[in-house]
């Protein structure tokens, strides 16, 4: 059977190489799967290297942390001539949304008498 799509003629050949196409097509989604899946290391093997599960590092730990963070002022425009600064405002947030909004927070204090008992309790 032969049929016109935009003045040019298209046989038998043609359409039976569309369903070569689909099954191609098919296929196409298992291999990437397969290939994506030992890119990523998700072998039988992956967990025993890392017997304590995904390693979290220090750092990204203390960025949760809940601090008292001292935000810094706004500047205020009053009219054409005045332009000031507002007062500092004090928030309770995480240690990474604090520097991430420019504020200032105390991440470590040694002068803290439970901080001070921690250093020196296990050498006691």
């Amino acid at each position: 059977m032969k049929t016109s799509f935009g003045g040019a003629v298209m046989g038998r050949g043609l359409a039976q190489s569309g369903v070569a196409r689909r099954s191609g097509v098919r296929l196409i989604g298992p291999i990437v799967l397969l290939v994506g899946c030992a890119a990523a290391g998700g072998g039988p093997n992956a967990s025993a290297s890392k017997p304590g599960g995904p390693a979290v590092s220090r750092q990204s730990t203390d960025q949760l942390n809940v601090v008292d963070c001292l935000l810094p002022a706004q500047i205020k425009k009053l009219g054409s001539n005045l332009t000031f600064l507002g007062p500092r405002r004090a928030v309770k947030t995480s240690a990474r949304d604090c520097e991430i909004r420019g504020g200032e927070y105390v991440s470590y204090d040694r002068a803290d008498y439970a901080t001070a008992l921690r250093v020196w309790l296990p050498l006691a």
